[in-house]
């Protein structure tokens, strides 16, 4: 975690795309957190979006819950 913060220093990219509701709905939940997307990463044909991958490891597909990403983002931050 970074000095006087609650929120751990991690690397986030979001695979998403245009007109995704819940590509929309998990960036809000990263704002939210306090989280900053590193790079947001267009992935039109894929079949699941939107992915969030913390320092490499993707940690949420879908429809993405707050306290399961919170939960994935502290982890990764005391994994460094």
């Amino acid at each position: 975690m970074t000095r006087g913060s609650k929120r751990p220093d991690v690397r986030v990219v979001l695979y998403t795309k245009p007109d995704c509701s819940l590509c929309d709905d998990a960036r809000d939940l990263l704002a939210e957190l306090g989280i900053d997307v590193v790079e947001a990463v267009d992935i039109t044909y894929a079949d699941r979006v939107p992915v969030i991958a913390v320092d490499g490891r993707i940690v949420a597909e879908g429809r993405v819950s707050k306290w399961g990403l919170r939960r994935a983002i502290r982890r990764a931050g005391r994994a460094r």
